[in-house]
């Protein structure tokens, strides 16, 4: 299994919302070609940010 940490802010607080989107592009530990994942998100106020794909737990 492998996991990432995606932020993003629920609601304006301080500037607009992007559309939502459908999917992550990912690209898993060691790899050159990415994975589409369903993810419904939107981002708001420019807050957007991801971890690192790892492959193991950590939080």
């Amino acid at each position: 299994m492998v996991t990432a940490v995606v932020r993003t802010a629920n609601g304006s607080i301080g500037g607009p919302c992007e559309p939502t989107g459908t999917d992550l592009r990912v690209y898993p530990p060691a790899s050159y070609k990415a994975v589409l994942v369903p993810a419904p998100l939107r981002a708001c106020s420019n807050v957007f940010s991801t971890s690192p794909v790892t492959s193991r737990s950590t939080f």
